[in-house]
């Protein structure tokens, strides 16, 4: 159980690899060279034989306005064609194949590999305790702290450690955005983009211990079931917020967002998150490709905006929360609200099981474009309903216990019928 620290300080070598023509159809033409980065291809007919098919895909490789290409120069001798990254520490993937004919084409095969500052390789991390270079393992902890060294490529190497710890001294960049930007065309980025934890039961912490302004960028990737807990984060540099998680085909056990700017998504829909709390100011969006959250805790200040269902929510201080999504199941959503506001804007027809609304709180619904069932409501003096384009069917009477109609506050539009039961 040994502690890792990342350093980020690895020299920059540029990758290296080959490609070979290894075969000809007897007439040659009948066979296509093929070489893809990214799903985008440059291509070639066989040439008189492999050394001029090898120059003639070479130039073409050279010639592509694909972005991607542009990163890569592309050498040739003989039947052989060399690929060597124009920019040492940035790595690049090509796939080698034919289309037609009996030629043939070997794979990839890199001859140097990718490695610098940016890489997650053994070479920019250290063993706090010995000082030797190596990955973490199994049951370590791997450390982000007094540096701003970025990690942004090796990422498809998971991590297996333990645990990770983001301190806020640490203000790199981790991961890599959707566009890559790099050059003078964007593309998609086909490279790994999250660090990815791998390890049953691993926790990442963020923004705990010490002094810092924090990364403005975290992508972290729950490759395993994941517990993680943030105190705070940098000011993100986009609306995905300063630490963003992926649900790589795996729930999270918990979230718990104390401050700082967060945002989870979910490869999978059927992944979910079975607890969620946050508190303070901290900020959390879900997005819609996640199956649901089973218990949300929203305290103070807290701002929480979800595209995914949430089975139970509770509000207290004066958070706000916007819904997108209300487990459409008459048996599963209960909203109890004891302080802030809620503003439902489903677009589908959904039902809320329960809905319980404290002194001073609001339900909002003027933003809901399709429907929304209410089973049971209970309302406490002071609180409100704001559903004037009347989207709302309220199966039971609404329950006003000890409050009288004028303590509290109903636009409903119109079409209701009221009366005292």
């Amino acid at each position: 159980m040994a502690t890792f620290i990342y350093a980020g300080d690895a020299l920059a070598v540029a990758q290296v690899g080959t490609v070979q023509i290894t075969g000809m159809d007897g007439t040659p033409s009948n066979t296509t060279y093929i070489l893809t980065i990214n799903g985008k291809t440059v291509s070639v007919v066989g040439d008189t034989d492999e050394d001029t098919t090898a120059e003639a895909l070479k130039d073409a490789w050279n010639a592509s306005t694909q972005p991607e290409f542009a990163e890569v120069t592309a050498t040739q001798s003989t039947d052989t064609i060399t690929l060597t990254a124009d920019t040492a520490g940035k790595p690049f993937t090509v796939v080698a194949s034919v289309s037609g004919g009996t030629g043939t084409i070997g794979a990839y095969s890199a001859t140097t590999a990718n490695s610098g500052p940016e890489t997650w390789t053994a070479e920019n991390v250290i063993n706090e305790s010995t000082g030797a270079r190596a990955l973490p393992g199994a049951l370590d902890t791997i450390l982000f702290k007094d540096t701003s060294a970025n990690l942004k490529y090796g990422l498809e190497t998971s991590c297996v450690a333990l645990n990770a710890i983001f301190y806020p001294s640490y203000t790199g960049e981790v991961g890599l955005p959707a566009i890559n930007s790099d050059g003078t065309y964007d593309y998609t980025e086909y490279r790994t983009r999250y660090f990815t934890m791998v390890t049953a039961s691993a926790t990442v912490t963020c923004g705990l211990g010490g002094a810092g302004d924090g990364s403005s960028k975290i992508r972290v990737a729950a490759g395993v079931t994941l517990d993680v807990k943030v105190y705070d984060t940098g000011s993100s540099l986009d609306d995905l917020g300063a630490f963003e998680i992926l649900c790589d085909s795996e729930s999270l056990d918990s979230l718990k967002v104390l401050g700082g700017d967060v945002s989870v998504d979910s490869s999978d829909t059927t992944d979910s998150i079975a607890s969620v709390i946050v508190s303070g100011s901290g900020s959390l969006t879900v997005f819609s490709s996640m199956s649901h959250m089973t218990a949300v805790a929203l305290n103070d200040d807290a701002t929480f905006i979800t595209y995914a269902p949430v089975d139970s929510l509770i509000m207290r201080g004066n958070p706000s929360a916007t819904i997108y999504r209300v487990k459409p199941s008459a048996t599963d959503a209960d909203f109890a609200v004891y302080g802030g506001l809620i503003d439902i804007k489903t677009d589908l027809a959904e039902v809320l099981n329960s809905l319980t609304l404290s002194p001073g709180t609001v339900l909002d619904t003027n933003g809901i474009t399709g429907s929304l069932t209410i089973t049971t409501t209970t309302m406490s003096a002071g609180s409100s309903i704001v559903d004037s384009g009347s989207h709302v069917t309220f199966t039971n009477a609404i329950d006003l216990g000890l409050a009288g109609i004028e303590d509290v506050t109903l636009d409903l539009g119109k079409g209701y019928d009221i009366q005292k039961s």
